[in-house]
């Protein structure tokens, strides 16, 4: 094709139907080896796509290319071959097929996902902290799932029974600091003074 494209060029490129084409210029258009140009050039040849009208002995051939497509000859199309069967596969193909497929194999029914229930808010978290909250959740692309919000609950509710603070408080220290998760918060955050001798 880079051949034929090198011959088209240098013949109609210039308004000219034939154009006297060395071996040399054909590689140096196209960057292939001189004895690749060589045997592509004989394949052009042989199927009448492109044709030499004079050749002389100093490798310069006046090419043309064949704009009568009904006059090239392409490979032979190919057809389908008719493929006999022998007796044993014939045999074997008109006995019916009693095997059982494996309840193993997966099929394509889909199967029903559980949904998980609906999050509720618990009475002691105010829905404009937890609104707040959610803001930075979603900035910060964390969960946004049920789950996830009971979980947070969960743990609201850990440091409220084990360290005694506010979830309130907790909720809004979060918010503050941007973070995802619920942490306990830290005796300077809860009001109570350290005294430094």
């Amino acid at each position: 094709m880079q051949v034929l494209n090198a011959i088209l060029r240098k013949t109609y490129g210039w308004n000219k139907c034939e154009d006297s084409i060395s071996l040399g210029q054909l590689s140096q258009m196209t960057g292939i080896n001189r004895p690749n140009v060589a045997r592509a050039l004989k394949s052009l040849l042989s199927k009448k796509i492109a044709s030499v009208i004079k050749s002389d002995n100093r490798g310069i051939n006046i090419l043309k290319f064949n704009k009568n497509y009904d006059e090239w000859v392409l490979s032979k199309p190919i057809t389908a071959k008719k493929r006999v069967l022998s007796k044993v596969s014939t045999e074997v193909l008109s006995k019916p097929i009693t095997k059982v497929l494996s309840k193993l194999i997966p099929t394509k029914e889909k199967k029903e996902k559980k949904e998980s229930p609906p999050f509720i808010l618990p009475d002691f978290i105010p829905l404009e902290a937890w609104q707040a909250y959610m803001a930075v959740r979603v900035k910060k692309r964390a969960a946004q799932t049920p789950y996830a919000f009971r979980l947070i609950i969960k743990e609201l509710e850990k440091i409220k029974k084990n360290n005694g603070h506010d979830p309130i408080d907790v909720l809004n220290k979060s918010i503050k600091n941007g973070w995802t998760d619920v942490y306990p918060l830290k005796d300077c955050d809860t009001g109570a003074v350290k005294k430094t001798w």
